[in-house]
């Protein structure tokens, strides 16, 4: 099995969607990974990742809350990977001029 820090990397690169803490905590369980001591060190594989410029916080919603069953709901950050900020960037400065809308008859 890969280290925590491995599979994020790799798992980060895939994802097209934004994504916190939770969801790669359980993708990790999922692929078989086991958790060591409280969990923790999750906030340092992310850190990791963003310095290393992988993954960057949401542009427009950094933020979203967590409940989990035993504590009280609390902010927690919602990243996108890097591969999904440069296709952002691309759609951003597309071709606007090539705009064609479809309303769905036939012409």
């Amino acid at each position: 099995m890969k280290t925590p820090y491995e599979f994020s990397c790799e798992w980060a690169r895939q994802r097209f969607v934004s994504f916190t803490v939770e969801d790669l905590k359980q993708a990790y369980l999922m692929a078989g990974g086991k958790m060591e001591g409280d969990g923790s060190m999750w906030g340092s594989v992310l850190t990791g990742m963003q310095r290393a410029g992988l993954i960057f916080k949401h542009p427009t919603n950094p933020f979203t809350t967590v409940r989990r069953p035993n504590n009280k709901p609390k902010p927690i950050n919602v990243w996108i990977s890097k591969e999904m900020r440069l296709k952002q960037q691309k759609n951003a400065l597309g071709d606007k001029t090539s705009l064609t809308l479809n309303f769905g008859t036939d012409v």
